[in-house]
C-alpha cells in the first residue's frame, strides 16, 4: 500500500486500508486486555510463554497463507519447519512445567501484616526497613496480590 501511495495511487480512498487499521486496533487493544486477565490471575512464568505460543503460530499461520511460504519447499523441507516449532514449543512448555512442579505457599505472603499501614505516594510503607514499600493489587474476581520492591 505504501509502495502504491508513493508511486502516485494514493491509497486513502481505499476501504481495506481503513478495514485493516480497524482489524489492527481492536486486535491489539484485545490482546492487551486478555494478556492483562491473564497476568492478573496467573503467574508470568505461564502467561508470558503461553502468549509467545500462540503469537508464534498465528504468525506462521499467517505468513503461511499469505505469503505462500511453503510453496516449493519439498515435503521433508515443510516437515522438517513443523518439527522445527514443535520443538521451540517444548521449550517453552518445559518452562511452565518448572513452575506447575513447585507449588505456591502461601504462607509466604510476607506483606499481609503491612495492608494496614498508613499509604505513602507509592504504596504502602514498612515499617521495619524504610528503604522498602509494598504495593497492593486487588481485583475482584482474584484475591488481594502483594507485590514488593526496594527503592
Amino acid at each position: 500500500m505504501l509502495r502504491a501511495t508513493f508511486q502516485g495511487n494514493g491509497q486513502f480512498a481505499q476501504p481495506l486500508l481503513y478495514i485493516m487499521l480497524v482489524v489492527l486496533l481492536v486486535t491489539a487493544v484485545l490482546q492487551i486486555k486478555f494478556l492483562n486477565q491473564a497476568m492478573a490471575t496467573n503467574p508470568a512464568t505461564v502467561v508470558v510463554p503461553t502468549n509467545f505460543v500462540f503469537f508464534t503460530v498465528s504468525a506462521i499461520i499467517g505468513g503461511v497463507v499469505f505469503y505462500q511460504e511453503f510453496r516449493g519447499l519439498g515435503l521433508l523441507e515443510i516437515v522438517m519447519f513443523c518439527v522445527g516449532c514443535c520443538l521451540c514449543f517444548a521449550g517453552v512448555r518445559f518452562i511452565t512445567l518448572a513452575h506447575e512442579v513447585a507449588p505456591r505457599r502461601e504462607s509466604q505472603d510476607l506483606a499481609a501484616p503491612y495492608i494496614s499501614a498508613p499509604p505513602t505516594l507509592f504504596g504502602v510503607a514498612d515499617d521495619n526497613n524504610s528503604d522498602r514499600f509494598v504495593l497492593i493489587h486487588s481485583r475482584e474476581s482474584s484475591p488481594a496480590r502483594h507485590d514488593s520492591f526496594d527503592r
